[in-house]
């Protein structure tokens, strides 16, 4: 094997502030070309046919890795947890599949940003767990950005519409993404990340099979080409951002993760001759500092907490 080769993936799999940010741009990047391929073979497909594909699909992905793994990641503690999750994520991953398949790229990937900020309020909801008056003043503009775009993309798409269909797609996905992230907060307690994202796939390609079916339509070559980068894509999105969160820590790089959005600018032109609306411009420009916000002060949250807990352990072992 060439050295040279041999430097470059021994620097990929070492630990360090510029890995972080390589694979935070490859996740990006990934998760841009999924959207993109959504957006490719929407016009040919149902969005259900296509939400099949990409769980479907997705799983035949992960069970080489699943079963290099061993026997231990199939286990599965909290049966009700994945059934539930399982339940949320197939209602998230349609309602996004048929957002995206609606809507323009730089549109799509900024309600993605939104996500984050449903987070709070739904954990306080289902978890207890209570935000200050600057987490609340972040949420509250972040909403208020992707409500601009919801309402102005909709003027632009269709004048008897009061919102844009398919950007309110986007936003029941985003909340429904939100409350599978804190059932996976919860959940990573007990149960292994790969057999959570596993049995996360299996489950609703399983679900989704019933709804594709009465719905299905002929699939082409070219179909099956982009239903193939949508689902792989998808896996590669993960897969870079559990090599980020290892390369450093995940706070130190999630403001790259917003280059995104310039990705879907190029692509969308490209491919689509999308231009950027104005009001993708003011949503963004509000919901990409909230969630950084956000994220700032969560960070500082945990920090605190280690803080304490260093504190406490240092005087009972001075005690």
């Amino acid at each position: 094997m060439n050295v040279n080769k041999i430097g470059v993936f021994n620097w990929l799999n070492s630990k360090g502030h510029f890995q972080g940010i390589f694979w935070v741009i490859c996740a990006s990047f990934y998760s841009n070309l999924c959207d993109a391929s959504v957006r490719l073979v929407g016009s040919s497909l149902p969005a259900m046919q296509i939400t099949f594909f990409r769980l479907f699909l997705g799983t035949i992905v992960l069970l080489p890795v699943l079963f290099y793994s061993g026997k231990s990641f199939y286990s599965m503690n909290n049966k009700s947890g994945h059934l539930i999750r399982i339940i949320i994520g197939f209602g998230a991953m349609a309602c996004w599949v048929y957002g995206a398949s609606q809507t323009s790229l730089p549109s799509i990937t900024t309600v993605s940003f939104s996500c984050p900020i449903f987070v709070l309020p739904l954990a306080y909801l289902f978890l207890g767990e209570k935000s200050d008056w600057r987490r609340v003043l972040s949420v509250a503009i972040g909403f208020l950005g992707v409500i601009v775009i919801v309402f102005y993309e909709g003027k632009g798409a269709d004048s008897s519409s009061f919102f844009h269909p398919g950007v309110m797609y986007l936003l029941f996905g985003a909340i429904l993404f939100a409350m599978s992230d804190i059932i996976n907060k919860k959940m990573l307690g007990s149960e292994k990340l790969l057999s959570l994202l596993f049995y996360f796939y299996l489950g609703t390609a399983l679900i989704s099979f019933v709804p594709a079916l009465i719905v299905w339509q002929h699939v082409g070559v070219q179909d099956l080409i982009y239903l193939s980068m949508m689902a792989v894509s998808g896996v590669l999105v993960l897969y870079c951002i559990l090599k980020a969160t290892n390369a450093t820590e995940i706070s130190s790089i999630a403001p790259y993760k917003y280059i995104e959005l310039v990705f879907s600018i190029i692509v969308g032109y490209t491919l689509f001759g999308e231009i950027i609306k104005m009001s993708t411009i003011v949503g963004a420009s509000l919901i990409i500092p909230s969630a950084l916000l956000i994220a700032y002060y969560e960070i500082n949250k945990e920090r605190k907490i280690k803080s304490e807990s260093k504190t406490k352990d240092a005087v009972f072992d001075v005690e």
